[in-house]
């Protein structure tokens, strides 16, 4: 039981992420930035620790480096896409349907013999399902401003699908390597990569006022560093279906933080919609397998 309780920690620090984006977003920094230093910060503490404790671990092979290269660059622009999508739609709304990843893994499945979920899976991801659809509701209007909800949920939906192969490439190699070694190679990675983007198009880097640095290190600290850094250590124990099918608990997070702090109410439906979605996360999580990738 310890292992889930774990993993649900992750996601709810993934789910403070959208409170610091939206405080980055309302300071005037676009989603390239805060993805960019989220990465870079987490890296660079990563770094850091890992001169220090991890002195002789083992090197990583060729082919390892390029599958968490690619897992980089996919969780690099995850982010962005996720982080555009809420300039235009609410953080409920936004991250329901950034957290549709599981509906790609099973579909994926049915492809992929070896990463065929179990029936418990699709019962459990069908009660989670009913419990997204009374937690988050369309909103009404744009949160900052924009009108434009088919881009914020084509964007939320991009960013969904782009979690899949990043933690598809990343489990075996964490497997091999660990948590520690793994993640600090995927961060880099994505962290280099949206520097390249960022100069190649002549994006400002550097934040400029306090707001904008409170925001690239809470994500750096508590969704990056805690909250993806427990998905990648969970993969030790969940299959990748799984471990996505968790993130389906961050709306519920989510909306409750943006009750909390952003006067998002929190009605009778979503708070039941929530304990019947905890419920069909934790159905998913029954009798772990394991796939291979």
């Amino acid at each position: 039981m310890l292992y889930p309780l774990v993993l649900i920690g992750g996601v709810l620090a993934v789910g403070a992420g959208a409170l610091f984006v939206r405080i980055g977003l309302e300071a005037g920094m676009t989603p390239l930035q805060l993805s960019l230093w989220r990465l870079t910060l987490a890296s660079l503490l990563l770094g850091i620790w890992a001169v220090f404790y991890q002195p002789d671990s083992p090197g990583l092979n060729a082919k390892d480096r390029a599958r968490l290269t690619l897992a980089g660059i996919c969780l690099a622009f995850h982010f962005v896409t996720w982080m555009t999508s809420l300039e235009y739609i609410s953080v409920a709304r936004s991250t329901l349907l950034v957290s549709i990843t599981p509906v790609f893994a099973g579909i994926l499945g049915l492809f992929v013999p070896a990463m065929r979920p179990t029936k418990s899976f699709w019962i459990g991801l069908a009660i989670a399902a009913f419990g997204v659809v009374l937690v988050t509701k369309p909103a009404t209007h744009g949160p900052m401003g924009h009108g434009s909800f088919w881009v914020g949920d084509g964007m939320a939906i991009a960013g969904a699908l782009l979690i899949l192969p990043y933690l598809l490439l990343s489990q075996r190699v964490q497997e091999e390597h660990g948590t520690a070694r793994t993640v600090t190679w995927i961060y880099s990675s994505a962290a280099v990569c949206l520097w390249i983007v960022a100069l190649s198009v002549g994006q400002q880097t550097v934040p400029s006022n306090p707001s904008m640095w409170l925001a690239v290190g809470g994500m750096a600290l508590f969704p990056q560093l805690v909250g993806h850094t427990v998905f990648n250590w969970s993969l030790r124990h969940f299959t990748a279906g799984q471990v996505a099918s968790a993130t389906l608990l961050e709306p519920v997070f989510a909306a409750i933080l943006a009750w909390i702090f952003l006067a998002e109410r929190i009605d009778a439906p979503s708070a039941l919609g929530g304990a019947i979605l905890l419920a069909g996360v934790l159905v998913t999580l029954k009798k772990p397998h394991r796939e291979v990738c």
